[in-house]
């Protein structure tokens, strides 16, 4: 166990690893060879997890003196790959569905994230794994879209008996409705609101990608989507300030496919304007560092930032590589009070709007003990989980001291 520990926080998988994720193939050969084959496993898991699957068989595709393809280890990967890939395809077949479901009842939308990124950006189904589908609408729109959405077979994933066009959703608390599947395995997040982190933030980046209006070609058929520099502003949001990088770093790659598609002059004073501009040189520094390129390298404050803020830099690839804490008990982590403690606790005791968003409970008001029963349980689920995936104090208290580090730069 103590050498997994070297090894997954060890700095030749964390150079690997980021090389990698930029699509520097001769600088991540080099981490490569310093790897003996007793951590091929290890480095195989650890690609899983951060669903980088794709860019790894590409990469060792490119250089066939990689011994990889006679270990079980590695033939069960291709298997889950292939599996990956068909369920790509199901999702983009869901997306056309869902489409002309949407613009025959005249409803503005747009699908966010994964699709629109490897369809336009990426353009090659093996490299980025689609986990669900993400789609963005007006509040106004959304019992109508919900009911659409139960027509062609989506239901609430957490209670499948649900009128999901009855669900109950407060604006005022959430930004997204449960989420949805349907008999294809396909997860839809049906959002009215990218997040509540940072409500300045997000309306107006909102209002962008409603406003900038593209597409995007599944066979010959349209979807929309937003353009390039939207795409990306959701990404700087989505990745710092919501998720707080634990998306990992695809989200590296994710930059590597959109970059030369950006508008940089106009997207540096949109940074400016939303306050954005220590999430992007953080980030753009690690990129270049790792890619060997020179993003806005003629950005005075970026060159600055690169060498007076080499510690916080450090502490952003920590957490794109490593995150043992989840989102959900983060805030407790970056608290310097009791407050959040208090808050998280009233989870275990969680109010009918809560229970009834996540579950969708709709008017089944007499089931109420039933799903609270069931939220609690699911809580304490999460609680056991969070706990066996700490492996040592040491690290645990590390990752506390990166996510206080980099609060306090991003705040």
């Amino acid at each position: 166990m103590v050498n997994a520990i070297k090894f997954v926080y060890g700095k030749t998988l964390k150079d690997f690893i980021l090389c990698l994720s930029c699509l520097n193939f001769a600088e991540a050969e080099k981490e490569f060879k310093k790897f003996t084959k007793k951590d091929y496993q290890k480095l195989v898991l650890k690609i899983i997890e951060l669903r980088l699957t794709g860019i790894f068989l590409k990469f060792i595709k490119n250089h066939d003196h990689i011994n990889l393809k006679n270990e079980l280890f590695f033939k069960r990967l291709l298997e889950r790959h292939s599996f990956i890939v068909k369920k790509n395809l199901l999702a983009y077949k869901d997306c056309l569905q869902i489409s002309k479901s949407l613009e025959d009842k005249k409803i503005d939308y747009r699908f966010l994230k994964g699709v629109p990124l490897s369809l336009n950006y990426y353009k090659d189904i093996n490299l980025r794994e689609i986990r669900d589908v993400d789609i963005l609408i007006e509040i106004k729109d959304l019992r109508a879209v919900l009911k659409e959405l139960g027509e062609i077979g989506f239901h609430a994933s957490r209670n499948p008996k649900a009128e999901i066009e009855k669900i109950k959703v407060d604006p005022t608390k959430y930004y997204d409705a449960p989420e949805l599947i349907n008999s294809n395995g396909t997860r839809l997040e049906l959002h009215f609101r990218l997040g509540n982190q940072r409500p300045d933030i997000e309306d107006k980046i909102r209002k962008q990608i409603f406003f900038n209006l593209d597409h995007a070609l599944i066979g010959n058929k349209k979807i929309l989507t937003s353009d390039a520099n939207s795409i990306f502003l959701h990404l700087l949001y989505h990745s710092s300030i919501k998720e707080f990088f634990n998306p990992g770093p695809l989200y590296l790659t994710d930059i590597h496919f959109l970059i030369n598609k950006l508008n940089k002059e106009v997207l540096i004073k949109d940074i400016k304007e939303l306050g954005l501009e220590m999430h992007l040189m953080l980030i753009i520094n690690i990129f270049n560092k790792y890619s060997k390129e020179k993003i806005f390298s003629k950005n005075k404050q970026l060159l600055e930032f690169s060498t007076e803020k080499k510690e916080e830099i450090s502490c952003c690839e920590n957490l794109l590589i490593n995150r043992e804490l989840g989102n959900e008990f983060t805030p407790l982590f970056l608290s310097n009070s009791f407050s959040k403690l208090l808050k998280i606790s009233m989870t275990f005791f969680a109010s009918k709007s809560k229970i009834e968003h996540k579950y969708s409970l709709g008017t089944q008001s007499n089931m109420i003990w039933k799903f609270r029963f069931i939220r609690l349980k699911g809580i304490l689920v999460l609680l056991f989980r969070q706990i066996l995936k700490l492996k040592s104090p040491f690290n645990v208290f590390k990752e506390i001291r990166d996510l206080r580090k980099i609060d306090k730069l991003i705040s």
